[in-house]
């Protein structure tokens, strides 16, 4: 599958979103893990997010790994909406430090009637 996600995986996604992210992991087996947004920008909260990587996961064998369920978090995947973009450079380094693969969805703009989407995922 797209960004090595597999059934039991985790995957990080923002609490608000669109319904596709929820259907995109079942697609795979795996399971969405919700983590709040910062009300002034409505994207994922980077230090929230941080917060839970330092304190619930630990990295083994180059393995991002929920403490709780031991289950593999393999990806972020974040979602620009609501005319404000991800955070780049934050949610990059933060994949980086936890072994895990960004997989980022960027609603672009509408044209001629119809949303232009880019998906992208880079592997850490």
């Amino acid at each position: 599958m797209i960004a090595g996600v597999e059934r039991d995986d985790l995957v990080l996604v923002n609490n608000i979103t669109f319904y596709c992210l929820g259907q995109l992991n079942s697609y795979t087996g795996a399971q969405p893990v919700l983590v709040d947004v910062d009300p002034q920008t409505w994207q994922m909260d980077l230090g929230l997010l941080d917060e839970f990587l330092e304190k619930k996961t630990k990295v083994v064998r180059g393995a991002c790994i929920h403490k709780q369920s031991r289950k593999r978090i393999k990806a972020i995947m974040p979602v620009s909406c609501f005319g404000h973009m991800v955070r780049d450079v934050g949610v990059l380094s933060l994949a980086k430090k936890y072994s895990l693969r960004l997989w980022k969805i960027q609603r672009k703009h509408w044209e001629h009637g119809i949303m232009k989407t880019c998906w992208y995922f880079w592997k850490a």
